[in-house]
């Protein structure tokens, strides 16, 4: 299962063209269902084979505005059963006992005739009975977290599109990425983010495709981000295999997060490489009193004793609490907020490691390992000097 859905805004302009291009090369989609194309059919006929994805039904722009798109891969075999400026709903392999549905679905940005969008919805649930995925910008929140910035939500509005939701048998897929997919771009207003894009599907899809999930992916063109609907094992091909770990924040939203680390933290087999390292590794002696004999000496006793005074866990705990939540973390992935959020359970053991390193003077090499990141100064790259 692989899908991408995306309000594009637009695709008159060559940069919308050229992200939706590569974002398909990235992530060789099965479908991708566009909004607001508000393009020529001639256009979206020629995009569709640039695209590679050989299968294409249009709902035409009103005027110069609207328009829905939904392309597919050759030899999936897909069947459009109805549309409308609103929707693009279609059956996935037809006829066999395999067959599944799926719903492009935007809803009517005008918050008055949002109610025309909900009825829309309650009359496509009751035309099949097939394991059902819906995908779009619905133009609406189910709850008051989903929005930051602005004015609030009317709870009138969720609760309506909560109940056509609850109609449908729909559950919320979730996502991975930021909690939101629209953004005003007002920054030098009120800021506005809203979680307005997202993926329900029935009980029966969700048994049918367990392993999916909805990941918001940048989009720089769109105020909208694209949705990417897809199973662990194309997630899993995406990634690839020698990708560096990495501790990602949306982990700390599940209740079982801390009671892992607190478990692997506690495990008495596991030793903090640092402190082990540490002891084992002795700093080569030098003497440097000859040559030092004849330089004036501008460091006062005091100021020595300053200077080389041991460091302290308070001054550790500060130096965290200095460093950006989600800075690049290292090579080990961990992030400040790891260490930030779940100090409780491994303060402890980095101060243990930290103040061994400091005082002792001995770093293990392991620990300064690094990644880094070239900057070419040329538009191709092909020698180390065009860096």
């Amino acid at each position: 299962m692989n899908g991408i859905s995306w309000n594009c805004r637009g695709l008159g302009r060559s940069r919308a063209v050229l992200e939706l291009t590569e974002m398909v090369k990235k992530h060789s989609p099965w479908f991708v269902f566009l909004m607001e194309t508000r393009a020529k059919d001639k256009f979206l006929k020629n995009l569709c084979r640039k695209l590679d994805l050989k299968n294409l039904f249009i709902v035409p722009r009103n005027n110069t505005g609207g328009g829905l798109a939904l392309f597919w891969k050759k030899g999936i075999k897909l069947k459009v059963q109805s549309s409308s400026p609103s929707h693009i709903d279609a059956v996935v392999n037809p006829g066999v006992d395999d067959a599944w549905r799926v719903t492009g679905f935007y809803g009517n940005p005008v918050t008055a005739n949002r109610e025309h969008s909900w009825a829309l919805l309650k009359h496509l649930c009751l035309q099949m009975n097939l394991p059902w995925l819906c995908v779009g910008d619905f133009n609406e929140i189910a709850k008051a977290g989903e929005k930051m910035g602005g004015a609030p939500r009317r709870e009138r509005q969720m609760r309506e599109f909560r109940g056509a939701l609850d109609f449908c048998g729909f559950r919320d897929l979730g996502f991975v990425g930021s909690p939101f997919t629209w953004c005003n771009n007002q920054f030098d207003g009120v800021v506005t983010w809203i979680r307005l894009d997202r993926g329900v599907a029935s009980s029966s899809w969700s048994q049918k495709f367990p392993s999916v999930r909805v990941h918001h992916i940048s989009g720089s063109l769109s105020d909208h981000c694209p949705l990417w609907i897809c199973s662990d094992n194309e997630n899993v091909r995406f990634y690839k295999r020698d990708r560096p770990f990495r501790f990602e924040v949306i982990w700390m939203k599940d209740d079982r997060c801390e009671r892992v680390i607190k478990a692997a933290w506690e495990d008495p087999h596991l030793d903090n490489p640092m402190n082990s390292l540490a002891t084992k590794i002795e700093a080569s002696p030098s003497n440097f009193e000859c040559i030092l004999q004849g330089i004036q000496r501008k460091v006062t006793p005091s100021m020595n004793l300053e200077l080389t005074k041991e460091y302290t866990a308070l001054e550790v705990e500060v130096a965290l609490r200095q460093m950006k939540p989600i800075s690049a973390p290292g090579p080990d992935g961990m992030p400040p907020i790891f260490f930030k959020n779940y100090w409780s359970s491994v303060g402890h053991d980095v101060i243990s490691a930290t103040l061994s390193a400091l005082n002792s003077g001995s770093i293990p090499p392991n620990i300064n390992q690094t990644f880094i990141s070239l900057i070419p100064k040329t538009k191709s790259p092909e020698t180390a000097k065009d860096f």
